[in-house]
């Protein structure tokens, strides 16, 4: 009751005092919801989101059940919040858009030392009755959702880990530990003996083993995988990797340095797939955006490894995708 309260005072500052078991509780209410505020569709009402502290002294939350269609989790939407030393174990995720076990939508925040264990950790995607992408009428298939966090922007995470977990989720944008980033760091984070299954659609992009994409990043260092398994069924998915489906920076900004990572596991991907990467499927650029986004991203990759098997692509190197304007371990790519 005192954690559901939290709700009622969205810009406090929170100790959690004891472990707290969700099991029996049913759906959770999130923390905090999305309202856009200038019609960016990125930029939350701050008033409604949580824009405190909120520190788990290493106490875990078990059996919490996230179920919703947008911007869902412990915490729905976060704002300029802290968010630290928190476990969960054994957690079950269902959702369309920006969902997430501890937060569905990470804004400008900072996250830290965020765990996922346990023998039962689910995520699922949910159809939505809304045709926001165009794919089928009355259809919208799931993107941006994860264990740890569905959406992220401008925001930091330090030391996430999730061991356990295992995904059966679709379309765009998804990963174990996060979906989709954007402008933020990840330092120190890792996914374990985990594995994320991937059904086919009209369109299939953005799928990695810690997150599936950390677009205009400055950095993801010393991040790893390790023991994860990544498959997509189909022929037509593309930028896939066993950490990052995609990231890189465009315009003015600095190349996003992938620096001192490792991963280890396996890539399954039907033989039509295209940018499949070891380490990441590739720098943003589809056809789709060209448009506002004429140039590939830009990335460099250095002082890290992949041992990775790849069925379905035999030629899958350390990136699925490189241009002239990236460098892996100080070569240019191609």
């Amino acid at each position: 009751e005192q954690l559901a309260a939290v709700a009622g005072d969205l810009d406090a500052n929170y100790v959690l005092d004891n472990d707290i078991d969700l099991s029996s509780y049913g759906t959770w209410t999130p923390i905090g919801e999305f309202e856009n505020t200038n019609g960016d569709g990125e930029t939350p009402d701050e008033s409604k989101a949580f824009s405190g502290v909120f520190d788990g002294k290493n106490h875990k939350i078990t059996g919490i059940n996230v179920d919703g269609m947008m911007a869902a989790g412990l915490f729905g939407v976060t704002a300029g919040a802290e968010i630290k030393d928190l476990r969960f174990e054994n957690v079950s995720v269902k959702g369309t858009c920006m969902v997430g076990a501890a937060i569905g939508y990470a804004f400008e925040s900072s996250i830290n030392n965020v765990d996922i264990k346990g023998d039962n950790n689910k995520l699922e995607g949910k159809l939505s009755e809304n045709d926001a992408f165009g794919l089928e009428s009355g259809v919208t298939a799931p993107n941006m959702i994860a264990f740890i966090t569905g959406a992220g922007m401008d925001s930091e995470f330090n030391d996430c880990d999730v061991e356990g977990a295992a995904a059966v989720i679709n379309v765009h944008d998804v990963g174990i530990l996060g979906g989709g980033f954007e402008g933020c760091k990840l330092y120190n984070c890792t996914v374990k003996n985990s594995s994320i299954n991937v059904d086919n659609g009209p369109y299939v992009y953005g799928i990695g083993g810690l997150s599936g994409c950390a677009v205009s990043a400055e950095y993801v260092r010393s991040c790893k995988t390790d023991n994860v398994s990544v498959s997509v069924n189909g022929e037509h998915a593309y930028l896939v990797g066993s950490m990052l489906g995609y990231t890189g920076t465009t315009g003015d900004a600095d190349a996003t340095n992938v620096n001192a990572c490792s991963v280890g596991g396996s890539i399954n991907v039907g033989s039509g797939a295209e940018r499949i990467g070891k380490l990441i499927g590739g720098g943003y650029y589809i056809e789709g955006t060209k448009a506002f986004f004429p140039v590939p991203a830009r990335y460099n990759i250095s002082e890290s490894s992949a041992n990775v098997t790849v069925t379905g692509r035999s030629d899958a190197g350390m990136a699925g995708y490189s241009t002239e304007l990236d460098t892996i371990d100080g070569q240019k790519g191609d």
